[in-house]
């Protein structure tokens, strides 16, 4: 299994959208493509993390210590995905 960039984005994104450039009567269209990152790979598992500590019932825990658990959490997922499995 390759390596896991956590630091990568989660879902990233392109798009591409045209400028106009020139005179009126001659204008020249050009493609500009734009990439989107987001959240990475680790803030979304870290989300996922808090949002199922959240919903057992941790709603009463200090914010420091569900962000710590969260974030505990998500480095946990991604330190497991990059184990070597063998068959």
């Amino acid at each position: 299994m390759p390596k896991i960039d956590p630091n990568a984005p989660a879902f990233p994104q392109e798009y591409s959208t045209f400028e106009y450039k020139g005179d009126p009567a001659f204008v020249k269209e050009t493609r500009v493509y734009h990439r989107v990152s987001g959240l990475t790979i680790r803030q979304e598992f870290a989300k996922a993390a808090m949002q199922g500590l959240l919903a057992d019932g941790a709603t009463g825990w200090p914010l420091q210590q569900l962000a710590s658990a969260a974030v505990m959490s998500a480095d946990a997922v991604i330190a497991e995905l990059e184990k070597e499995k063998t068959p």
